[in-house]
């Protein structure tokens, strides 16, 4: 049995899908948290020191947002839902915040505010260090927010500009 987003942030879900898997004789369960969403507990450890400590874009100040594989129309942001994003997006752009949807396919987030990246599929590997060289090399980053809240990124830096 596979659980969407949804079902891990209710009781119901959760007491028919046990009988649904007793009823059928199986022990194999996955969800969207089996799936894709282990990284987000990883990297909300190691960022904030607490798994569960999801962050959400800020869209009412945001300036630039980019979407790397992510489609938020339709996620929802995975499992912290967010209501009415496409409104949200919208609002955001219309201010002057600049979205950029990077996917190899043009998504749902994308047609409703902000503009389309379109990489080929299994390419973020390439498209991430470069993203990052590029912000790097550019001037792009805030050194004193990046001395202040981050470790290791002299020698990250100094690994994008080779």
């Amino acid at each position: 049995m596979y659980a969407g987003n949804g079902a891990g942030f209710g009781l119901m879900p959760l007491l028919f899908a046990q009988g649904f898997i007793q009823g059928v004789g199986s022990k194999n369960v996955y969800s969207s948290a089996t799936q894709d969403c282990s990284n987000k507990f990883a990297v909300a450890q190691a960022m904030y020191g607490f798994p569960m400590t999801q962050s959400l874009p800020d869209y009412e100040h945001t300036d630039c947002l980019i979407l790397i594989g992510a489609n938020p129309v339709v996620s929802k942001f995975s499992f912290r839902g967010v209501a009415s994003v496409a409104a949200k997006l919208k609002v955001a752009s219309a201010r002057g915040a600049r979205i950029v949807s990077v996917n190899p396919r043009r998504t749902e987030a994308a047609r409703q505010a902000g503009e389309q990246v379109v990489i080929r599929p299994d390419t973020d590997v390439f498209f991430l260090p470069a993203f990052a060289r590029e912000l790097i090399l550019s001037g792009g980053v805030d050194h004193e927010r990046v001395n202040r809240y981050m470790r290791g990124f002299q020698a990250f830096a100094a690994s994008k500009r080779d």
